[in-house]
């Protein structure tokens, strides 16, 4: 429904996917939704990124929210966005996101990539979907 709960219910997936422990999903949220309002991660294509610095986090992690209807991010775009990649990063080394970005930036700028991922039905599809480009490249 917003950009908040959107974060919560990626964070939550997370935990089900033992990505990380649930007795950190306090710490984790907290640091996703500070870091959000301090400015928004709707960077325009339809595509959000909100990201986080985890203390001792070994590598990053990170989650694929696609939201057929769109989501208010509250962007300078204005409009909705429809792919919110959730990233957890090592705080330590919390820029080695940056090569990631780069990689998401290259699959949301292109209109019929965006269109095959809204049209998956299944989180298989999207794998899918995302191997596929990759091997295009």
């Amino acid at each position: 429904t917003d950009k908040w709960e959107a974060i919560n219910q990626m964070i939550e997936v997370l935990i089900e996917e033992e990505q990380f422990p649930s007795t950190q999903r306090q710490r984790v949220l907290q640091s996703a939704l500070e870091r959000e309002q301090k400015s928004s991660t709707g960077l325009g294509h339809a595509t959000a990124i909100p990201h986080a610095p985890i203390p001792d986090l070994p590598g990053i992690i990170g989650c694929l929210g696609i939201c057929p209807d769109g989501v208010d991010f509250e962007s300078n775009t204005g409009e909705k966005v429809h792919f919110i990649f959730l990233l957890l990063t090592p705080q330590q080394n919390y820029r080695s996101y940056i090569p990631i970005l780069a990689q998401i930036a290259s699959l949301v700028r292109n209109d019929s990539k965006q269109q095959a991922l809204l049209n998956a039905q299944t989180p298989a599809e999207v794998t899918a979907h995302i191997k596929q480009f990759e091997m295009e490249k």
